[in-house]
């Protein structure tokens, strides 16, 4: 059971590198070409380093190596946040008294539910498995 939500886990964070190295060289071309504000190399350094994150954990749950499960709860706890910045901004929103739909972050928070997943499981499974394994069995 553990070793098969391992590899799931490894293969979740492996897309999501993916994800965001596509969308790092994506939005490097565009950094490259137009001279943009500070705030667009800020973020685009932040997801060259999630993407970084998210790699390096998915490479540690598939070496099961003990030394490297904090890539792992890096990755988790990076999911956690990315997936409640929607409802975080919503919040943020609406109480500076602003009006808006909340459509958009509805269908954002759905989308958002699966890294959250992860994230949780990724906190609570993994540090336990980790810890169970370090457990030595009693002799008589």
């Amino acid at each position: 059971m553990m070793r098969t939500l391992r590899w799931i886990m490894s293969w979740c964070f492996l897309a999501e590198a993916i994800f965001c190295g596509g969308w790092a060289l994506w939005s490097l071309q565009s950094l490259l070409l137009i001279r943009d504000t500070a705030g667009s190399y800020a973020l685009e350094f932040a997801v060259i380093a999630a993407t970084a994150v998210f790699g390096l954990a998915a490479w540690a749950l598939r070496r099961e190596y003990v030394a490297r499960k904090g890539w792992v709860i890096a990755a988790s706890l990076l999911n956690l946040v990315v997936s409640t910045t929607p409802l975080l901004l919503y919040g943020w929103i609406r109480i500076q008294g602003i009006r808006v739909r909340p459509g958009l972050f509805t269908h954002s928070g759905r989308v958002a539910m699966l890294p959250m997943v992860f994230g949780i499981l990724g906190l609570i499974v993994l540090p336990r498995e980790r810890s169970a394994s370090m457990v030595a069995p009693v002799s008589p």
